[in-house]
């Protein structure tokens, strides 16, 4: 936020959309408040991916070959919805370590928020390949197919990702009413 008015025009659209989530006004004190709240929590975690990429780009720039710092730096884009350079990070990440599971995984996951889930179900294909005990890539995965039509893939997916102990998988398979069977 540049200055107050932006900060104030901020709020006053999270305040719009609670009211339309509660139907209570935007102008009722506790929806304005809220409002305020959920604003200044997202301006610190910018405030904090920000410093966090400058930190990366003083660990790639003393050490530019290092797989790890490209994946750090494409995870802190992709917070800041900066999808095309994270996407440039990953690619480099697997250039220097081609077995870069995290890599994979996390370009696998900004295709999919940007609607290419194709180029998503291979990149998280390639994690899963790599790391078969990762339960992220099946998350992610799951939810491409879910776009592309394939529900019977997606929950197979996401079974996989709640059996390995990821709790956003076990969350969507509950608000499914579907139930992991052990013997799964």
């Amino acid at each position: 936020m540049d200055n107050q008015q932006d900060l104030k025009e901020e709020i006053a659209i999270v305040a719009r959309e609670i009211y339309e989530q509660t139907g209570i006004s935007g102008r009722d004190v506790e929806n304005w408040l809220k409002a305020e709240r959920i604003v200044l929590e997202r301006l610190s975690v910018m405030d904090n991916l920000q410093k966090a990429l400058q930190d990366t780009n003083k660990a790639i720039e003393s050490d530019p070959e290092s797989s790890f710092a490209y994946v750090a730096r494409g995870i802190i884009y992709s917070g800041l919805r900066r999808y095309q350079e994270a996407i440039i990070d990953y690619n480099k990440a697997i250039e220097l370590d081609e077995r870069s599971v995290q890599a994979y995984s996390d370009r696998g996951s900004v295709y999919g928020i940007l609607g290419n889930y194709k180029k998503c179900i291979e990149d998280t294909s390639k994690a899963i390949e790599l790391d078969p005990k990762y339960n992220y890539p099946y998350y992610s995965r799951g939810w491409a197919y879910k776009f592309l039509g394939d529900e019977t893939s997606a929950i197979r997916d996401w079974k996989i990702s709640a059996k390995l102990g990821y709790k956003k998988a076990q969350e969507i398979l509950k608000e499914r009413g579907i139930e992991l069977l052990r013997s799964e």
